[in-house]
């Protein structure tokens, strides 16, 4: 949306962030996307990623219209979590950390559908949540400091990953309140350094699904790979 209201002067330069996203339920229901069948899942707001991703992921296994979508009872994360740890809300779509947050308060609540591998196993293409992205005239007028951001980028993914300092540095940061939170939520958040031809396919795959099932998710069209910044 962002490439097609600035004209294409942007340019993504990695992936950064995989699949956030999961289903929680108070109870003990929902093992798979099939369970939903005739279920309201609550999402987090309506017009966003949580929305689309539930909508690809239920036409493409046959339950569109089959299975209730309720984004305006609550419509941030915050609300939804405070509703799913309350037990007002049975059924909800959650990004992390919420969905560990939610977990600790309530030790009713369980992860019912990982969303990531569910998107996976459709389209067999990775679950695309967050990307790093420049403008073009900061890049041509930055080449060195681009490259040297990426490199220090690509560092801090690797640390937070595989370091067992990264939770502590995390709430020093004033990211995460507690390091219990931090070190529960980290495997699911997905975190990654993704450039070249796995970004741009994994890229060209999200848009295309989003595209086909609501165009204006992708600003009505689907970018050209001049999108993506070549180092």
């Amino acid at each position: 949306v962002l490439n097609k209201k600035t004209e294409g002067a942007i340019k993504v330069l990695a992936v950064n962030t995989l699949g956030v996203l999961y289903i929680v339920e108070n109870g003990n229901t929902v093992n798979s996307l099939r369970d939903l069948e005739n279920k309201t899942v609550y999402i987090p707001g309506l017009g966003s990623n949580p929305e689309y991703v539930l909508n690809v992921m239920l036409k493409k296994s046959g339950l569109e219209g089959k299975v209730t979508v309720d984004g305006t009872t609550y419509s941030t994360p915050d609300a939804l979590t405070a509703a799913l740890t309350a037990g007002t809300a049975s059924i909800g779509l959650l990004p992390e950390p919420k969905v560990t947050a939610a977990m600790m308060s309530n030790k009713d609540l369980r992860v019912a559908v990982d969303c990531t591998a569910e998107w996976k196993a459709l389209t067999n293409v990775d679950l695309v949540q967050g990307c790093l992205i420049a403008r073009n005239k900061f890049i041509v007028d930055h080449e060195e400091l681009t490259k040297d951001f990426l490199k220090g980028y690509k560092a801090s993914v690797e640390k937070v990953n595989n370091d067992e300092d990264a939770a502590s540095l995390i709430v020093e940061a004033g990211l995460a309140p507690k390091e219990a939170l931090v070190k529960a939520a980290l495997p699911r958040c997905n975190i990654t350094y993704m450039t070249g031809k796995a970004m741009e396919d994994s890229l060209i795959a999200f848009w295309t699904s989003l595209f086909e099932i609501v165009p204006s998710s992708t600003g009505g069209a689907i970018p050209s790979n001049d999108i993506f910044y070549k180092a």
